[in-house]
């Protein structure tokens, strides 16, 4: 009974949409208006976000940006470059340069680098100006040793091997929309190679800038260029498709007629042009589900990520099935009825098929959407929306294109398709020889089944990109020869630290230092097998504390609560914390306090939070992330 009433509902669907194929199509061509004019109003744009990886009931994007209330800190680039004149006055003068190159980049709020950074001996003068001062080698070498001691400079701006430099580039909290960010991003590592360049020094190498933000960022650039770049394959591969199926026929028959004197040259080009709608209307229909899809989108949602750059190639695929498909079906009765009785038969034999395919794969895609990450779960809900609507795109323009504006008579003359004679061939051979095709078909999935065992998630983002991409570069130097690229956060409850005495200060942050080292002596291994430090650097409110060591006088007049208030940049409470003797600290520190506060950045006294950054290795297998993670739990 149900299949009486598919038929019935069939029958009557072919015959309608074949009776009404012009009012269809140019009901088609409405939508299509509209949807053009409603996303020029609403276009649908690229999220970048970090965010936008996660979805938004996620514990972990809640703690996320729970920790950008409590420490409002920009975000940071890293431009690192080895220099083996960086000992010299004219290397450091190189980077005093690129960090104001960088400073008067738009985006940039403050540039950190080790040429403008205090001298550990004398605060009050910068690292050039010791360096330009040093009279002898030993004073050099004293000056290179005082900064491998503290920790505010080593494996922060300066790496191991002491030639190779990074400046911290902070960004502003506010770098405006996707576009404005992406091109300010660019122009600060356009801005670091240019001059670079123009030195001309001799080993120097770099410099490479890297980044959470740049990371995402040319991921979406690239991603865009390949999406690009896979739709003009596809659409290429299915130009030929559809060229050799209904084309080549039609040139191979105007052939055989011209030869037989049956047809004029005229008449033959005549009939090859019109066969060149077959090409058109799969552009239509890709273009239609795909404008139609991305409206949807913009009333649902209003924003893509990453993984929209694919979805024009894989509705082109389905697209094309369904044209070819039905258009080869559709030729094939012409041969032996009129175009009206070839059409709604074609549509009644293959539409209940077609309808069921599209809806099968839909729902696939559908399937997605129990998926928590959120390019996933877009990527699904868009591929099924578009599945659909080629449906929808294929019933309103097929028919006036397939069959035309009037009914034509039988079309006889064809000969038999050359694909019917190889298919006859091969499943004949199939026949034949059951076992050999069954083995060479069961062989390959064999091996793709022993593959699927060893695959694991990929947790090492620079292996999005190729090998010889700018950033994949960038990262391969930073790790290799600066110790990670990476940023993670250690998030620690702690009491009201301006409250405490001086000993429980200083106990505390005892057990701070301890923490820090620990962590630093966290080893995870790599995919050679080789241990290796994860966290090569953690920074938190004792590296500034120590840090005050270094001022004469003021190290030893200074209490633990009193560099505490001056790290807060609360001098009035610094200065009655040590009383009398505060005029002997310099007043240029005090100034210093006030305008460059570092405690609010490491710890939040409304909240009781406390913050370590650490600097990671990003080049890692999944087992050695989930491994550091783990450890520093």
């Amino acid at each position: 009974m149900f299949t009486r009433l598919v038929d019935r509902r069939g029958r009557w669907i072919s015959r309608t949409l074949t009776s009404l194929r012009v009012p269809a199509f140019l009901m088609g061509c409405g939508l299509l208006v509209l949807a053009n004019a409603f996303l020029q109003r609403h276009p649908v744009y690229y999220n970048r976000s970090m965010e936008s990886f996660f979805p938004e009931s996620d514990p972990r994007l809640q703690l996320y940006r729970q920790s950008r209330q409590w420490f409002p800190s920009e975000h940071t680039l890293l431009v690192v470059y080895r220099d083996p004149q960086l000992w010299t006055p004219a290397g450091m003068q190189r980077q005093v340069r690129l960090c104001r190159e960088l400073e008067n980049c738009p985006g940039v709020h403050r540039v950190l680098a080790l040429a403008t950074s205090p001298a550990p001996a004398n605060p009050l003068k910068t690292v050039a100006d010791a360096v330009t001062e040093a009279a002898s080698f030993e004073n050099l070498e004293l000056l290179r040793q005082q900064i491998q001691k503290t920790p505010l400079y080593f494996g922060v701006t300066i790496a191991a091997d002491l030639v190779t430099s990074a400046l911290v580039v902070q960004l502003d909290r506010d770098l405006g929309g996707p576009e404005q960010a992406g091109e300010k991003l660019e122009h600060i590592r356009r801005s670091a190679h240019d001059l670079m360049q123009k030195e001309n020094v001799p080993g120097l190498e770099g410099p490479y800038t890297a980044g959470t933000l740049l990371l995402i960022h040319d991921v979406y650039e690239y991603t865009a260029q390949d999406g690009r770049r896979l739709q003009f394959y596809s659409v290429l591969l299915m130009s030929l498709v559809i060229a050799g199926a209904f084309l080549l026929p039609e040139i191979r028959e105007f052939w055989r007629a011209k030869r037989a004197g049956q047809i004029t040259w005229w008449r033959g080009l005549w009939q090859i042009s019109l066969s060149t709608r077959w090409l058109g209307l799969p552009f239509l229909v890709i273009y239609s589900a795909l404008t139609w899809s991305e409206a949807l989108w913009s009333v649902v949602r209003g924003e893509m990520t990453m993984v929209g750059s694919a979805i024009s190639s894989l509705v082109a695929v389905i697209s094309v099935v369904t044209i070819v498909h039905l258009g080869l079906h559709y030729r094939e009765l012409r041969g032996e009825t009129d175009s009206y009785t070839a059409l709604w038969q074609t549509l009644h034999y293959l539409g209940p098929a077609i309808f069921w395919v599209l809806l099968t794969t839909a729902g696939g895609f559908a399937a997605l959407l129990v998926c928590r990450i959120k390019p996933v779960y877009d990527f699904g809900m868009i591929m099924m929306l578009a599945t659909l609507l080629v449906g929808v795109a294929t019933a309103l323009f097929f028919p006036l294109t397939a069959m035309g504006w009037r009914n034509l008579p039988l079309h006889t003359g064809r000969l038999e398709p050359l694909t019917r004679s190889w298919l006859a061939k091969l499943l004949a051979a199939l026949h034949r020889h059951p076992v050999l095709f069954g083995s060479a078909l069961l062989g390959p999935g064999v091996i793709l089944a022993l593959g699927m065992v060893r695959l694991q998630p990929q947790t090492d983002f620079t292996n999005n990109f190729r090998p010889e991409t700018e950033i994949h570069r960038a990262y391969r130097f930073i790790e290799d020869a600066y110790g990670g690229a990476g940023h993670l956060e250690l998030i620690v409850d702690t009491g009201v630290l301006l409250s405490f005495s001086n000993e429980e200060l200083k106990d505390y942050l005892d057990q701070i230092r301890q923490l820090e080292e620990r962590l630093t002596a966290i080893l995870v291994s790599t995919e050679q097998g080789e241990r290796v430090s994860g966290i090569s650097k953690a920074i938190s409110i004792p590296d500034f504390y120590d840090f005050l060591d270094h001022i004469p006088l003021a190290g030893r007049l200074l209490t633990p609560r009193a560099r505490l208030f001056l790290l807060a940049g609360d001098v009035k409470r610094a200065r009655q914390e040590i009383g009398i003797a505060a005029a002997a600290i310099p007043a240029k520190l005090w100034d210093s306090a006030r305008q460059q506060a570092v405690l609010p950045a490491f710890w939040n006294g409304q909240e009781k939070k406390l913050r370590i950054v650490l600097q990671a290795r990003e080049r890692l297998s999944t087992w050695a992330k989930r491994e550091l993670l783990q450890q520093i739990e």
